[in-house]
């Protein structure tokens, strides 16, 4: 779904999406349920495992109107493509996003590259 906007001043459209600036920064965020230690999920014995991720705006700061929210889904799935990821779901809100991802084990992501076009794939 390509939108364009005509920008009021040249009589031209332009994609929307053109200049969007994500208002995020870091975070130091609070002590985590595990008591602070890393958390790894999965279980050798399935095919993928799965992982929910969220990620929210500092002070809670909204800002996804419906352009923006356009462009984080558009990047969302270009990233789980580039990463070898799948997405199950997601959901973007005013100040954050959830995403349900499934990750293949190291053995089946690294078979895509075998062979001799693997580096082209």
């Amino acid at each position: 779904m390509e939108r364009q906007v005509d920008d009021g001043e040249s009589g031209e459209e332009r994609d929307p999406l053109i200049g969007i600036k994500a208002k995020t920064s870091w975070f130091q965020a609070t002590r985590s349920w595990s008591g602070g230690r890393r958390r790894v999920l999965g279980s050798k014995g399935l095919v993928a495992n799965y992982y929910h991720a969220m990620s929210r705006t500092c002070g809670g700061e909204v800002f996804f109107d419906e352009v923006e929210k356009e462009a984080l889904r558009r990047v969302i799935w270009r990233v789980a493509e580039f990463c070898g990821v799948e997405v199950l779901t997601y959901c973007v809100m005013g100040n954050h996003f959830h995403v349900l991802v499934s990750v293949p084990h190291h053995g089946a992501y690294v078979e895509r590259f075998a062979g001799p076009e693997g580096e082209k794939r």
